[in-house]
């Protein structure tokens, strides 16, 4: 039967066991062991103990010298507890117990020996090892000790493809970093999937003058075909020479209701700069690709006469329904706003822009530098405004306090069920009606999911994507978390330095956010990263890395490119290095999110460096790589994959090396032929593609060449 009440319970020598075996038990006493030798204690799987939770060390516990053993439930009221980092309980201290495989905490991620939580605005830890619950700085992190060995979610280069040979690269002298073809803010934004086409853009240079070039290609399953490219007349002109202000990025739209693609440009807080494409062009009309294809320049999108000032960071996102919503910052760094605006595609124009973050309020924080501020103006910085299938808008951010720029903290979260009307925090209670005026600030309850002070090496705008089951995924860089990593006086606001790639998701049905990590030492942290999730549901990352020790603002200076992954299956603590790159590029690597979701193919755009300190024109890639694939990373053994109507023959490559995928219908005698282009090599997976070569009769044999 249940036990109840609040008094001790003693377990004498000679008593025998208490077991407790009800799941409706409101006890909330202490329970102590009082004999090493004969005290027994035991809680039945699916039985339950309360325990309340007030200021440090004022608790309810388990303690003794005998022998327990916990296989039910503990629950913890954490509503009258404090919030200090560093508070600790002695939970269940008896030397002699065990955590059986059925113990849980109700509420609490399970993360190996860790049930932990995030709530009060903390982060609270049940250690199963030493039965202590702690306030600490953060989720329990995970790293691979091999992150070459290759795990369940394995990629293989498939293609290098060359867009463009003279993408822009700013000179050195620009403020914030030489790429203009791929930041993070752009997201996904710049390279995109819709109906059998990949679209893309880019920013050339000749001599002093650059233009925006739109390119597509036919892209299904495995089979990609040439870029069909176009110049579009439209030029880079606000953050060109001699600011070169990698602000002024380009950002691509497609609504599929009416077949319109929609381009933004050259924005940090100027006037807006819009394109938008004849009807059709993406659906009814693509043999219209081409002169014409695009109406003229404008700087409104609600009517005629109605300029859009102030724009910066302009991003689509294509609806479930078919549609386009647009948001952007308007307002300087640390001191503005966020809005979003629904296309229609009856008239072609844009409703009236919605405010719905807002800068005001008074925060009071330690900066970089160690002096305490009182801020009463912010803006956020979105990692992205994304949809779940069913329609729900989501959105991480970070704030950054005033215009000084003293430093980013926290990452935030909220959500909106009906295109931005309404908007509720992580527990689902509403903070915002944007219909009444209302808009979330930093004041609003319960958005902060991850508390970071200024001091944490947090960068802005990041990675986030959200997954086919719901799943919220973000991808952090910020200060190490582990002993040794605390923040010093007179330290840097942004750097690479100290830091490591967190990622954090959402439980769906829960709202608990997990935290994980990618391993920080084998390729330490360099751009901001971008995170993308396929079909199964695991995730990829990449990001530039830099040389280890470097001290620099992420996206500043170039790095190699590193592709890594983690599975759904291991709860994404498996993140693993997949590919690694040994040429320089510049930028922060886009993914094509879209692409990735329907063909199992990760496209990756990402220009290449220069010594050249003037502005240049590069190489401008987009890598495919098939994921999911099973292959050896030994450079001897080839295996073969289908994806649908495709055959992909996966060996480990060399970077160096060049790899031939040749057929033969036998080998009496074999009549060698080479399939597609030969390969240059990467030290990880490639995977070679034969397009229908599943279903080409007769059956075939395959082989791999390797050359210099």
């Amino acid at each position: 039967s249940p036990v109840a009440g609040s008094g001790q319970i003693k377990v004498l020598s000679g008593a025998g066991t208490l077991r407790l075996a009800s799941a409706a038990n409101s006890f909330v006493g202490n329970i102590v062991l009082v004999t090493a030798s004969q005290s027994r204690f035991t809680l039945d799987a699916g039985a339950n103990l309360n325990f309340i939770i007030g200021a440090s060390n004022v608790n309810n516990s388990i303690s003794g010298s005998g022998v327990a053993t916990y296989n039910g439930v503990f629950n913890f009221n954490l509503s009258g507890a404090s919030t200090n980092l560093g508070d600790q309980w002695s939970i269940a201290t008896v030397p002699g117990q065990t955590f059986g495989t059925s113990f849980s905490v109700p509420g609490f991620t399970n993360i190996t020996t860790k049930w932990e939580i995030n709530t009060n605005g903390a982060f609270y830890s049940f250690d199963t090892t030493n039965g202590l619950l702690r306030v600490v700085s953060g989720f329990t992190t995970f790293t691979n000790p091999s992150p070459l060995i290759l795990l369940d979610s394995r990629v293989g280069l498939m293609r290098d493809s060359v867009v463009a040979t003279n993408a822009c690269l700013m000179a050195t002298s620009g403020s914030y970093g030489r790429a203009i073809n791929g930041i993070s803010f752009q997201k996904d934004s710049i390279i995109l999937s819709f109906g059998g086409y990949q679209y893309t853009a880019w920013y050339d240079t000749s001599n002093t003058t650059q233009l925006i070039w739109l390119a597509r290609r036919a892209a299904t399953n495995n089979s990609v075909g040439a870029w069909e490219k176009f110049q579009t007349d439209s030029q880079f002109l606000n953050g060109d020479e001699p600011a070169w202000d990698a602000h002024d990025v380009i950002s691509l739209g497609i609504c599929p209701n009416d077949g319109t693609l929609h381009m933004e440009w050259d924005h940090h807080n100027n006037t807006n700069r819009y394109r938008r494409s004849i009807i059709g062009l993406c659906t009814t009309n693509k043999s219209a690709w081409g002169t014409g294809m695009l109406n003229p320049e404008q700087n409104w999108l609600v009517a005629a006469g109605q300029t859009e000032l102030d724009v910066t960071y302009p991003q689509f996102t294509t609806t479930p329904s078919g549609g386009l919503m647009f948001n952007r910052r308007m307002g300087v760094s640390g001191n503005g706003d966020q809005y979003f605006q629904i296309y229609n595609p009856a008239t072609g124009t844009w409703n009236a822009k919605v405010q719905f973050i807002n800068r005001s309020g008074t925060y009071v924080g330690v900066d970089p530098f160690g002096t305490t501020r009182t801020c009463t103006e912010r803006c956020a910085y979105i990692n992205g405004f994304d949809m779940d299938p069913a329609g729900t808008i989501h959105v991480t951010w970070t704030w950054r306090e005033s215009a000084s720029q003293y430093g980013n903290r926290d990452i935030c979260y909220a959500y909106s069920p009906d295109k931005g009307t309404n908007w509720y925090n992580n527990a689902g209670s509403k903070i915002a009606d944007t219909s009444l005026g209302q808009t979330i600030t930093q004041a609003s309850p319960g958005i902060t999911i991850v508390p970071l002070d200024m001091r944490q090496l947090l960068i802005n705008q990041q990675a986030q994507c959200v997954d086919n089951d719901g799943r919220v995924h973000i991808l952090m860089l910020h200060r190490r978390q582990e002993v040794g990593y605390e923040p010093a006086v007179f330290s840097a606001q942004f750097s690479t330095k100290f830091t490591a790639y967190y990622h954090y998701f959402r439980d769906p049905i829960t709202g608990v956010w997990t935290q994980t990590r990618i391993p920080p030492d084998d390729f330490p942290v360099g751009s901001r990263p971008k995170i993308g999730f396929d079909a199964q549901g695991n995730v990829y990352a990449a990001y530039l890395s830099y040389p280890a020790g470097t001290a620099v603002v992420p996206g500043y200076i170039g790095g190699k490119l590193v592709i890594t992954s983690a599975t759904k299956a291991a709860q994404y603590t498996n993140w693993t290095v997949v590919q690694a790159f040994t040429n320089s590029f510049n930028g922060e690597p886009i993914i094509d999110q879209t692409r990735l979701l329907l063909n199992n193919i990760l496209s990756v755009y990402i220009q290449e460096d220069s010594a050249t300190t003037a502005v240049v024109g590069t190489p401008l890639h987009v890598f495919d790589f098939a994921v999911n694939v099973n292959g050896s990373s030994q450079t001897n053994v080839a295996s073969l994959n289908f994806s649908g109507p495709d055959a992909l023959v996966v060996v480990g490559g060399i970077a160096g090396k060049n790899y031939q995928l040749q057929s033969s219908p036998t080998l009496a005698p074999p009549t060698w032929t080479n399939v597609s282009s030969a390969l240059p090599g990467v030290n990880g997976l490639l995977a070679l593609p034969d397009i229908n070569g599943r279903v080409i009769a007769p059956s075939r044999l395959y082989r791999v060449v390797q050359t210099q």
